[in-house]
């Protein structure tokens, strides 16, 4: 006797109509659903992952990171160059007398580095986000992260 919990006419036979496995439970369903917001929701940028360019990140503080990355064969030329230009990017906001913190550190094997950036004050650390993030646009393996390090 087929069980008809699930049918839309109880005590009415219906074809195919089988009980929900509990993996299919709505509580499971809503937590996929939750994670895979919280995964798309982030605020990293990487174009990689297809991530959207975020131009104003929500909660940007005075520091944030860039980090170059690697897929076992070093970190790619590319992503060095885009890095390259981050660093030129600090060197003029220093020049333009924009107080502004850097600090690199190794974060691999194969080359890989994060580039802890802090601002003084706000309107200078969203200028300068614009900026790099026109500067690693469209690069694989760098991550521009509004967190600081």
């Amino acid at each position: 006797m087929p069980d008809t919990a699930c049918c839309t006419n109880p005590g009415v036979f219906e074809t195919g109509c089988t009980k929900p496995r509990a993996w299919l439970s709505k509580p499971v369903c809503v937590f996929f659903a939750f994670i895979c917001l919280a995964a798309h929701t982030g605020t990293r940028f990487n174009t990689a992952t297809g991530t959207e360019l975020l131009s104003d990140p929500p909660r940007l503080g005075l520091g944030f990171s860039v980090q170059t990355l690697s897929r076992g064969s070093g970190v790619p030329e590319p992503a060095r160059q885009a890095l390259r230009r981050v660093r030129q990017i600090v060197s003029r906001l220093r020049d333009q007398n924009i107080s502004v913190e850097t600090r690199e550190i190794p974060i691999g094997l194969e080359g890989e580095h994060q580039l802890c950036i802090t601002f003084a004050n706000a309107p200078d650390a969203v200028k300068a986000w614009r900026q790099f993030a026109a500067a690693v646009e469209a690069v694989d393996l760098i991550n521009l992260d509004p967190r600081p390090c």
